[in-house]
């Protein structure tokens, strides 16, 4: 869904300036330009063509880049619930070894011989085996030189093909798989375009290719089982027959045209996965025959089968000396999912029908609601469920879903569409509540339906009924949206209502105590405000109020046809008070647009000046309840310094002991006092929800004041050191996004699941009271759920004719334009008693979303390591499950064999333990920060801001362009140190920032190109990015930042560092896969102590011995 036009709020036209500062130029901005701006304008910005997600506002257009008191009232005793707005007290049989097995990644060090064969394919199927990922050793002598002599013999650096990702060893420079290292040509650096590659293979008629070699594709068998055809789903589309799993690699090739749906897209050629071969230079065959030579003896050691990756030996991992190393540039790594998304072309077509794995949540897709939800709404954890408990203990998978039900469809999807049935209503089983959705049989000619959850015969109503067709299908399907769309909005009945729906309200909760003045926070919010305001259309309903605090609080009346603004100040702040009607306060912007106008622009001259060291944080915010007690809403608050006075004060508890010991500092992550807990408590029954932006320039308890958004369903934001000049174009667009995203108020939420199946966990920012319905006093598009399930009998098996498990998610509702609503996603999954059928259709991002999830929850009682350990033997466990019962019989015990589909498992789980969250050094409030983002956030922004994306600027590809003026991500190098080149300019995406490092000697043309100096010693302080007009390679950047600004819903701030400085250290701490070699020594104990400095190859190495020792 794209995003509205508005103004740049900080031009010269734009509204006041920010009072200048004595400070000197903050890191971020020193001149004229910015990437991913447009070319500078006097006053205004459009903002770019509508994107898949809402994209952000650049900064002002004359911004450069530069690198990086009075008494208190009495408190309300700790434990007590606070006034209820105000005056009073509170109140208010699974497969055997070598079975069925899924394909896998089998790793080994260079070098290593021997093993056995880790994969027996099925008799039933008959299929070959799937090809695992293939991992490459590192470059002999004799293959670097034999490298450089068909490099030279090639006709052109243009016409030379690049070596397939599969068989290509790791460059010494650095780099990403299949990329070529030819000098930049004139407008910027790019690769030689690839020559097509060729399929080889014998076509299967009838039937899909088998697998290439190295190319890591599960292959579904046509005679295996799937899914009975239903009378209300469309027909079922071919080009999703089998999409990929997280986390693979395809074989290195030119980005194709698009030719058709499905993921990854069809070559006309056909056959799926993709056939290719390793790219020569024609003109040599016999280099060609010596490659392939080559590969031969790389694929296994002898007696092996020649489709799988290599071999782990027991020893890899140990010193020098102690046995063989694991190549770190040959593991898994996520860098794979984005190459095959640029290798792509084009945003691939997911066709939602029952057991298709989708794409990855971090590559662009399109999805096609064929009944089923998509996955941005209804992600689970398998899409081949276990029929009973045995099974699942066979796996040792979370089995549950993550739910994110007002996902925003992307660009190219079909928006949600909005049914009204009537005075009847929604349709509802009469035993297990659940709504009519696709997967409900009608019968007896349309007077009866079959539910679809528990099976119970429902009898029609009479407003609802209409014949069936022969067939079984109703004659009026094709306009019954909730039958044919897994994701559908109904719109609710009286009897779904406590009180009338009226349009979200929004209170501005302003601190405008001394230490908020002194760093222009005030002037930077006011002009913002306006602007955003400004923005909405006349016809918004939305309605808004502004209240300001400092030792006092101060409304403000502004009711419809004045022109000038009311001040009343309310003193007391133990028992606020409302001085006048709610009504008068609260109001929508066109209505009084004089009057918000001149407040907006009157209130930095009211607080000039104003010399209250402290705020009353707590008091404010129970005082604004005061304003939505009646129809409910939501508080977006702006708090700069630690409560000082009134209800809720807080003591800085950093102070009280000065020394943090490291992993044992969980003291600081509790709650200090109680307050604010019950105070969302009573805010959630009242249905109003706050958000809350910290601006710390020291210690504010975030751990306690998150309380407030944990409960009422809100955000938290965080703004460290802040400086108006550096972060006022962060805060104006996460403002923005904040006020215009989709997003709703007074919800409860349900998610129904079918026999044999019950629901175990919820976790999320919610208030759970009865059973399982979720309470969210608010609840926007980047918020998610995670539900966990459990067995409580025995599934059908589809393989046997039995029917789907089907789970419904349902949400209850008011839009912001005062709509009340359901929201209905439900989603059909296969079951199987097969153990490596469930490990095949394994979600690696939904495992891992739930893995963090509970992780988080756990800090809540227990210090780092205890859950550190917990999630390393989540880890071990599932992959000792594959092991035990899905590789052969013959595997031996010095093999370390991955699940396709959970390949990246290892390495995401240790990137989490070096998370700002987990990590000891970091402040203790950005730890309680990101354990609060992280109870919520979406799973795309979870995995970048795990692993996040690092784009060598200096070697781009070709771009492949979306229609909305953005690009697709171009193939990331992985997070290793040791690929950075003194020569390279790299653009590191964090979902929360954005760094640009330079190397200490980056290519000059490079440096030209971006800042027009071809040193680095010229290139000084300060950044100014040449303009797009006079520079290719820059106009490539800015579109660069833009689309990847565009994949997190917060606002990621450019961080321009150099090599070897100390704003360098911000950088360097996101590459996970580096670390430390494991002391084979240290016990069991000190491991856990110690995990998050580990390297990735050395916890691998860790995790292969436990899961030895357990098998």
């Amino acid at each position: 869904m794209s995003r509205p036009v508005f103004s740049n709020p900080f031009g010269a036209a734009g509204g006041a300036a920010p009072p200048p500062s004595s400070q000197p130029p903050p890191q971020g901005y020193a001149g004229a330009s910015y990437p991913g701006a447009p070319p500078p304008a006097p006053a205004t910005y459009s903002a770019p063509p509508p994107a898949a997600r809402p994209t952000s506002v650049p900064p002002p257009a004359s911004a450069v880049m530069s690198p990086a008191s009075s008494p208190a009232a009495p408190s309300t005793p700790q434990g007590s619930r606070p006034p209820p707005f105000g005056g009073g007290s509170g109140g208010g049989g699974g497969a055997g070894p070598g079975q069925n097995a899924p394909p896998s990644s089998v790793l080994s060090p260079s070098g290593a011989a021997g093993g056995t064969q880790p994969y027996s394919p099925s008799a039933s199927y008959g299929t070959p085996p799937p090809a695992a990922a293939r991992v490459a050793p590192p470059p002999s002598q004799e293959d670097v030189a034999r490298r450089q002599n068909a490099e030279s013999a090639a006709p052109s650096a243009a016409s030379r093909p690049p070596p397939a990702a599969a068989f290509q060893p790791a460059p010494a420079g650095g780099g990403y798989p299949g990329q070529g290292h030819a000098q930049p040509p004139a407008g910027y650096p790019q690769q030689p375009p690839p020559q097509q590659q060729q399929q080889h293979g014998q076509q299967w008629q009838g039937q899909q290719q088998p697998p290439a070699h190295g190319s890591g594709y599960p292959q579904q068998h046509p005679h295996a089982p799937s899914s009975l055809p239903h009378p209300n789903l469309p027909p079922f589309h071919p080009a999703n027959q089998r999409p990929p799993p997280a986390g693979q690699l395809p074989p290195s090739h030119p980005p194709p045209q698009q030719h058709g749906a499905g993921y990854p897209p069809q070559q006309v050629s056909g056959g799926y996965p993709p056939q290719t071969q390793p790219h020569h230079p024609p003109h040599q065959p016999h280099q060609q025959q010596q490659h392939q030579q080559q590969h031969q003896q790389q694929r296994a050691p002898s007696g092996q089968p020649a489709y799988g990756g290599q071999y782990v030996n027991a020893n890899a991992g140990r010193p020098q000396g102690q046995g063989h190393r694991i190549d770190p540039h040959a593991i898994p790594s996520p860098v794979a999912t984005v190459q095959a998304a640029y290798e792509a072309g084009a945003p691939a077509q997911f066709h939602t029908r029952v057991n298709q794995q989708p794409p990855p949540p971090d590559v662009p897709f399109v999805t096609v609601d064929e009944g089923n939800a998509g996955p941005r709404f209804l992600r689970p954890t398998t899409y081949t469920l276990p029929v009973s408990r045995a099974v699942a203990e066979q796996c040792r998978l979370p089995l549950g879903v993550v739910v994110q039900p007002l996902a925003e469809p992307q660009e190219g999807e079909e928006p949600v569409p909005v049914v009204d049935m009537g005075a009847c209503g929604p349709v509802r089983c009469t035993r297990c509540r659940a709504y009519a959705n696709p997967f409900d049989v009608f019968m007896d000619g349309g007077r009866a339906s079959r539910c679809s959850l528990c099976g119970h015969i429902n009898q029609v109503p009479q407003d609802y009924f209409c014949p069936t067709q022969p067939n079984g299908m109703r004659m009026d399907l094709a306009h019954r949206p909730e039958l044919t769309r897994g994701v559908v909005d109904i719109a609710a009945t009286h009897e779904y209502m406590l009180r009338t729906p009226s349009p979200l309200g929004t209170v501005f909760l302003i601190d405008v105590s001394a230490p908020s003045l002194n760093c222009g926070l005030l002037h930077t919010l006011v002009t913002s405000i306006r602007s955003i305001l400004q923005s909405l259309p006349e016809s918004s309903p939305q309605r808004f109020a502004i209240v300001t605090y400092d030792d006092t609080l101060h409304f403000y009346n502004i009711k419809p046809g004045s022109t000038q603004p009311q001040m009343m100040v309310v003193p007391d702040l133990e028992n606020p008070f409302l001085p006048v009607s709610a009504e008068s306060l609260l109001v929508p912007y066109h209505e009084s647009k004089a009057a918000f106008d001149s407040l907006l622009e009157l209130l930095p001259q009211i607080f000039e000046g104003n010399r209250a060291p402290g705020s009353a944080f707590g008091s404010a915010v129970n005082a604004a309840g005061l304003l939505l007690k009646d129809t409910g809403g939501k508080l977006v608050a702006f708090q700069h310094s630690l409560p000082a006075c009134g209800s809720g004060k807080l003591e800085n508890r950093l102070q009280q002991q000065q020394r943090l010991v490291a992993g044992k500092d969980g003291a600081f992550f509790q709650p200090q006092v109680d307050f604010y807990k019950m105070l969302g408590e009573t805010l959630a029954d009242a249905q109003i929800g706050v958000d809350v932006f910290v601006f710390a320039n020291d210690y504010v308890d975030v751990a306690t004041i998150s309380d407030l958004c944990k409960f009422t369903g809100g955000e938290m934001y965080f703004f460290p050191r802040f400086s108006a000049n550096q972060d006022r174009v962060k805060l104006h667009n996460e403002l923005h996004r904040n006020v215009t995203r989709t997003q709703g108020y007074e919800g409860i939420m349900r998610v129904r699941v079918g026999n044999g199946l019950q629901v175990q966990h919820l976790v999320g920012d919610m208030v759970r009271k009865r059973g399982f319905d979720m309470e969210v006093a608010t609840i926007s598009c980047d918020k998610s759920f995670v539900v966990t399930m459990e067995h409580d009998g025995v599934l059908e098996d589809t393989s046997q004719g039995g029917g789907e498990s089907v789970i419904q998610s349902a949400l209850l509702y008011t839009s912001s334009d005062g709509q009340r609503r359901i929201r209905l996603c439900t989603l059909s999954l296969q079951t199987t008693p097969n153990a490596a059928q469930v490990f095949r259709s394994a979600d690696l991002s939904a495992v891992f979303t739930i893995n963090t999830r509970l992780s988080v929850q756990r800090l809540l009682s227990n210090e780092v390591a205890p859950v550190r350990k917990q999630l390393v033997e989540s880890c071990v466990s599932t992959l000792c499950m594959y092991r035990k019962h899905c590789s052969s019989a013959g595997t031996g015990s010095g093999q370390l064999i991955l699940p396709e589909s959970l390949k990246l498992l290892p390495v995401l789980t240790l990137a989490f333990m070096k998370h700002p969250a987990m990590r000891p050094e970091s402040p203790v409030d950005e730890r309680a920060y990101w354990r609060t983002k992280l109870g919520s956030m979406s799973m795309s922004t979870l995995l970048l801001s795990v692993y996040p994306k690092m784009v060598p600027i200096h070697r781009l590809p070709p771009p492949v362009l979306l229609k909305n003026g953005l690009e697709i991500t171009p193939p990331t190098a992985r997070l290793m140190s040791s690929l950075l080149e003194q020569q390279g300019v790299y653009l590191i995406s964090t979902g929360l920032r954005m760094f640009l490092w330079l190397g200490r000697a980056a290519d000059s043309n490079v440096l030209q190109q971006l800042f027009g100096v071809p040193s680095m010693q010229e290139l000084g302080s300060k950044f100014t990015f040449v303009s797009p007009e006079e520079s290719e390679l820059s106009a490539r950047v800015r579109r660069l930042i833009r689309s990847l600004q565009s994949e997190s819903p917060i606002f990621q701030q450019l961080h321009i560092v150099k090599q070897g400085e100390a704003s360098e250290r911000g950088a360097l701490q996101l590459f996970v896969e580096d670390g430390r070699d494991e002391n084979m020594a240290m016990g069991e104990n000190e491991f856990y102590e110690h995990v998050h400095q580990l390297s990735y190859v050395a916890f691998l190495c860790r995790v292969h011995r436990k899961v030895q020792a357990a098998v």
